[in-house]
């Protein structure tokens, strides 16, 4: 049976990004989420489950869960490198990152990647963005007070249309074999059916998309408005 953990539900509560959970169930009903509050266990320790998501939270919060996960970061560098699924999507992004930025203060991250991240309060970041991963096109939406420069050798979408992780960067995100994180929203699994089927097929056994046809319409119909812009 497949095993998705959703780390600190409490915290990510942003942007309806539980949608992305929400629909990998719909995709796998029989797969079993379990849920990693702040200050549990993580179920990824063990190696016993195959794909684990985080999402967007209140940027006050991504302290909070730096600490939750500080002390397990070998164990994450271990599930990272098994090859197992992880996606993390919004500003989840820069737990992973070296340090964050906030101009009066600065908050260390659990340095897996080797990027940086520089919030700003005052100026919040909205966009669509249009890139491309795998041959598969990736359409989103961004909306921040936080950028990130560097990581570009691991770099996760190339830009098509739109900005980068910042004003200057032709792509968003890092990947490492099968980690993907993000800076964009979506829910970004809804609203690219290409990846998720992507996703799905890296668990193995025939996963087919919920409502395949008319993910795939909406999908298409979102390229087209976005190329447009």
């Amino acid at each position: 049976m497949i095993k998705i953990e959703f780390l600190f539900p409490e915290l990510v509560t942003l942007y309806g990004e539980t949608g992305n959970l929400k629909y990998l169930s719909k995709c796998l009903p029989e797969a079993r989420i379990v849920t990693t509050q702040h200050g549990q266990r993580p179920a990824f320790v063990d190696g016993s489950v195959d794909f684990v998501y985080i999402g967007s939270m209140i940027d006050n919060y991504l302290g909070i869960a730096i600490r939750g996960l500080k002390p397990y970061r070998y164990d994450l560098e271990r599930y990272i490198n098994s090859g197992k699924i992880f996606l993390a999507t919004g500003n989840a992004l820069d737990l992973f990152g070296q340090y964050i930025d906030w101009g009066n203060q600065e908050v260390k991250g659990l340095g897996i990647f080797d990027f940086y991240s520089k919030g700003n309060m005052d100026e919040r970041h909205n966009s669509w963005f249009l890139g491309e991963f795998e041959d598969m096109k990736i359409v989103a939406n961004r909306s921040t007070f936080i950028r990130e420069y560097g990581g570009d050798s691991e770099q996760f979408i190339r830009l098509l249309k739109g900005e980068g992780m910042n004003s200057r960067c032709r792509f968003d995100g890092v990947r490492r074999y099968n980690f993907y994180a993000t800076s964009l929203l979506g829910p970004l699994l809804v609203m690219n059916p290409p990846f998720t089927q992507y996703l799905l097929d890296l668990l193995g056994d025939g996963h087919t998309l919920w409502e395949k046809d008319t993910a795939m319409e909406a999908y298409n119909n979102r390229i087209l408005a976005v190329s447009a812009l």
